[in-house]
């Protein structure tokens, strides 16, 4: 039985040249999820196998109430599979166009309430060292609040990271690759000039902007133009009639041409402009109580490793010499005194060098908690070769256990 076979197909959502998104339903719990499935060994597959994978990791790592869901990924046949959250609502790429028919604006409230809940996802993202490159409507999905329902209220839930990267830990990273969608894409990416981040503030910013005018920021007949007036063009301003300048003032910021100019996620979400806005107690609750338990967990696992590595510590200084005395009297009877000497030497080797050792380990575990992947496993490497080392120079630990295990049943 594959993993497949506990999920029952519903209908397809939609199809690229790279793959297709398929509604599928848990058949034990009744609860729908969007299956992205990816033709392996095809010319696409080989073009953007990299970026099936990066897709699934990074929706692995984060979980955030404004973030679409990672279930699980697996290969079937010919085919890989990535399971995700299903939103009911559709994008909001599709409540613009409805809006605009009918012409229905946003209120004021309706938007920041959306731009906050979008402004979290990307916080959180950014957070753990990930640019999402392509944030538009189309990717910014609508689901019903479960626990808001006779309100209406929809929840956000940004998704698709296909073309997301994630930074190494080194201060002031750039990346260089031209990605995103050409409405979307800010200045630095377009001049090749390096980016971070704040791209991805630039990319909201645009958003922002639709949500209150129904139009896109910069336009133009063609791709050349419409770079040629994001680079050159300033925006038109939105309604001052229907939003207050404060909202005009947030978008100003955000679509700076300059992008050290621009405030990051976490400078916007403290500003008393856009933090008012944060009305919901959930949202206040689980941002909070995300940062608060993180923070906590990381100091309970380190104070429990120094808890542990102390009575550790005690019982090998204490314990240990009186488990593996030797006692002089009984060696006398079938060693000489030399002989003897060798054998207590070698095991107060053996036991300062696992006592170093382990005090070694405790301390590294300590200062490399907050490294990156690749740095913990070298260190890590260099340990057990630290161990192997201290472990060749003393004497075989086997001979000394059998030496000490004959003297203790002299009779």
């Amino acid at each position: 039985m594959s993993k497949l076979d506990v999920y029952e197909e519903i209908r397809q959502l939609g199809r690229g040249a790279f793959g297709e998104a398929i509604l599928y339903r848990d058949k034990k719990t009744h609860k729908k999820y969007v299956i992205k499935k990816f033709k392996m060994h095809s010319m696409e597959w080989i073009k953007n196998k990299e970026a099936a994978a990066m897709e699934a990791s990074i929706l692995n790592k984060l979980s955030h109430p404004n973030i679409i869901g990672y279930r699980e990924q697996f290969t079937f046949v010919e085919y890989f599979y990535i399971v995700m959250e299903y939103a009911d609502s559709g994008d909001l790429s599709q409540l613009i166009s409805e809006r605009a028919k009918a012409k229905q604006p946003f209120s004021e409230t309706e938007v920041m309430q959306y731009f906050v809940q979008i402004l979290l996802a990307l916080k959180h993202i950014h957070d753990h060292q990930i640019i999402h490159r392509d944030i538009r409507p189309q990717n910014i999905y609508l689901n019903t609040d479960a626990e808001n329902k006779q309100a209406k209220r929809q929840l956000i839930k940004l998704g698709d990271f296909g073309t997301s990267i994630e930074l190494s830990t080194q201060p002031n990273q750039m990346v260089y690759a031209q990605v995103g969608s050409p409405y979307y894409i800010s200045p630095e990416i377009i001049q090749e000039c390096g980016y971070n981040d704040k791209a991805d503030i630039w990319s909201l910013g645009c958003v922002l902007y639709e949500l209150c005018t129904f139009n896109r920021v910069f336009t133009g007949s063609s791709l050349y133009t419409v770079f040629q007036n994001i680079n050159s063009q300033q925006h038109t301003p939105i309604n001052n009639s229907r939003y207050s300048q404060n909202l005009s003032n947030i978008i100003d910021l955000m679509l700076s041409k300059n992008p050290q100019q621009r405030p990051s996620a976490n400078e916007l979400l403290k500003m008393p402009t856009i933090s008012q806005w944060i009305l919901s107690p959930k949202q206040i609750i689980d941002v909070e109580f995300s940062e608060r338990s993180k923070a906590k967990s990381n100091f309970l696992k380190k104070f429990l490793i120094l808890l542990s590595s102390v009575v550790l510590w005690k019982f090998i200084y204490y314990g240990v010499p009186r488990i593996i005395k030797v006692d002089h009297m009984k060696c006398q009877q079938l060693f000489k005194y030399q002989q003897t000497q060798q054998i207590q030497v070698c095991i107060q080797k053996c036991y300062f060098s696992i006592f170093y050792t382990f005090t070694a380990y405790v301390y590294l575990k300590l200062i490399c908690w907050q490294l990156p992947y690749k740095q913990k496993v070298l260190l890590q490497v260099m340990l057990c070769y630290m161990v192997h080392y201290i472990f060749n120079i003393i004497q075989p630990i086997d001979t000394i256990i059998k030496i000490v295990h004959n003297i203790y049943h002299i009779t």
